[in-house]
């Protein structure tokens, strides 16, 4: 009897034990919404892409301003169109053959001229012309409104001398004076100059300089109008 009141005792103890035991506080598990809320931003923060740079600020290119044309305000042009003209002209004198843009340009500015028309000044290099093997300087100054077309001109036995139009060597649309140096031979005009005003008239003319008296030869070709000669001639005294 002793021995099973013993066993009744430990059994209610070890009974008791259990309990207080299945009492103590679990941690709560997380819930699967949960742990499937944290995987998912685990994944977006891995799988998402890195944040473009900033762009730089895209700046408007402006269109570079266009040089204007040179058109050099002449006074002269008035006496150029009283005379009836449709150009006027100026030898600048001799130069050499193999004379560049720089030397013919050097050559006016350091001649009477560049105080005479001191509008002109420094001629453009599109503004001044060559024939092959040229010796003979001219300033040629279109008058008002005029155009002027330059061309190569050949004089040969191959079209009995009567003169064929070459190559474009020059032109001025909007009437500027220009610098032509022309003539590889005394006799033979190597250049031909047309000049257009704004009522068609016309002029087509060579310049040379005269074997006789030394002076321009405008040698027109072809038109009603003439070339006003600007020409500085020394005055010769017979002894």
């Amino acid at each position: 009897m002793k021995h099973l009141t013993k066993y009744a005792a430990a059994l209610s103890l070890s009974l008791a034990l259990l309990n207080l035991t299945g009492c103590a506080e679990k941690p709560a598990a997380e819930s699967s919404d949960t742990i499937n809320a944290s995987v998912q931003q685990e994944n977006t923060e891995q799988t998402a892409p890195e944040s473009e740079p900033p762009q730089p600020k895209t700046v408007q290119a402006t269109a570079e301003a266009q040089p204007e044309e040179w058109t050099p305000d002449i006074t002269q042009r008035k006496e150029i169109a009283d005379s009836g003209s449709l150009c006027g002209t100026a030898y600048i004198g001799f130069v050499e053959p193999d004379s560049d843009k720089n030397t013919c340009r050097e050559m006016f500015l350091n001649s009477s001229y560049e105080k005479m028309f001191t509008n002109i000044g420094e001629v453009p290099d599109e503004y001044i012309a060559s024939s092959e093997g040229g010796v003979d300087l001219f300033l040629v100054i279109p008058g008002y409104g005029c155009n002027a077309v330059v061309y190569s001109w050949d004089l040969s036995e191959e079209n009995d001398f009567a003169g064929e139009k070459g190559e474009v060597i020059l032109r001025s649309d909007n009437g500027a004076p220009f610098l032509l140096k022309c003539n590889r031979s005394d006799i033979m005009p190597d250049t031909l100059i047309e000049i257009t005003d704004k009522q068609g008239q016309t002029l087509s003319w060579s310049p040379t300089i005269s074997l006789k008296d030394g002076t321009v030869f405008t040698n027109i070709q072809s038109g009603t109008s003439s070339v006003y000669d600007f020409t500085h001639y020394s005055v010769q005294t017979e002894e």
